[in-house]
């Protein structure tokens, strides 16, 4: 179903998964035949095995969700227009990857921005934590959130992904902060806590001696993490460039970072104000176009 923009300048339509598999799949396979054209950006899920195994009466009330959503035609042919926004997502230029994890449930939000637009696919699944703190999918998602919208809103689109914390959705202002207000300041890195493995080891089994209470929660049970990765890849060009962050949250936000060699790793967590996401994303994407303008990416192609 399509449901009414709550943000400005987007259209945001709910769908089961296997609806938007189906959309996926008839349009990867429309574009193919039509012009022989692959879109690189999806590859097969477990949704599209599901479907394949689905009789003729199932698969059509699927078809009938992507009807009355104006993404089928009554025939069940994929729409020119999402045809169209599918092949341009595809070979986007820009794509920003979220994942969110709170009380046992990870929010995926995958964006591609193209031409001044973007489109954004949304779902969440249970997952569990291992001894070794390994996080595994329990489940498939349900539900698919599918939006349309202007890079002008790129973070009230993702932010809308989140757990409903304001220092994980709080937008990117200036440092405005002044000097006598507690925390860091916005744009500037506050306490740094270094933890080796053997602390960061300690801490999964019930805790280290010495290392603060806000950051030993942030470490072994945090109220939300958050991933960002933001690719861009110029055309010609192999491999993209790559802007990646990570952040915990317990009493205060932390961003999180490494440092050292593989075989002796040490876990940096660096408090950060409300905000320091948006900010972060805000300027790997203008890095992103910036790189794209130059023409340039990670490795020239041979």
């Amino acid at each position: 179903m399509q449901d009414s923009a709550v943000i400005p300048a987007t259209t945001t339509y709910r769908m089961t998964s296997l609806a938007w598999a189906l959309a996926v799949h008839s349009a990867t396979e429309t574009l193919r035949g039509e012009a022989g054209v692959d879109l690189p950006g999806y590859s097969p899920g477990p949704e599209v095995a599901l479907l394949a195994g689905l009789d003729e009466p199932t698969r059509a009330g699927i078809a009938g969700e992507l009807y009355t959503a104006g993404i089928m035609d009554a025939a069940g042919n994929i729409q020119r227009q999402w045809l169209r926004a599918l092949g341009q997502a595809a070979t986007a230029p820009i794509r920003v990857s979220l994942v969110s994890r709170s009380d046992g449930l990870s929010t995926h939000c995958r964006v591609d921005l193209f031409e001044g637009r973007g489109i954004a696919v949304e779902f969440t699944r249970p997952v569990a934590t291992a001894a070794d703190g390994k996080v595994a999918a329990v489940g498939l998602a349900g539900v698919v959130t599918v939006t349309l919208f202007s890079e002008a809103v790129l973070w009230p689109v993702l932010a809308r992904s989140m757990p409903p914390f304001p220092e994980l959705t709080a937008g990117g202002g200036g440092p405005d902060a002044s000097a006598e207000e507690s925390g860091p300041v916005p744009g500037r890195d506050g306490a740094k806590t270094t933890l080796s493995a053997a602390d960061v080891a300690a801490l999964a089994g019930g805790g280290a001696a010495g290392v603060p209470p806000g950051v030993a929660t942030a470490v072994a049970a945090a109220k939300a993490t958050v991933y960002l990765e933001v690719q861009s890849r110029a055309a010609g060009t192999v491999s993209p460039n790559r802007a990646a962050g990570v952040w915990a949250l317990s009493d205060v936000l932390y961003s999180v970072r490494t440092a050292g060699p593989a075989t002796a790793r040490r876990l940096i967590m660096v408090e950060t104000a409300s905000g320091d996401i948006a900010r972060q994303l805000i300027w790997h994407v203008l890095g992103a176009h910036d790189s794209l303008a130059r023409g340039t990416s990670a490795e020239p192609a041979s």
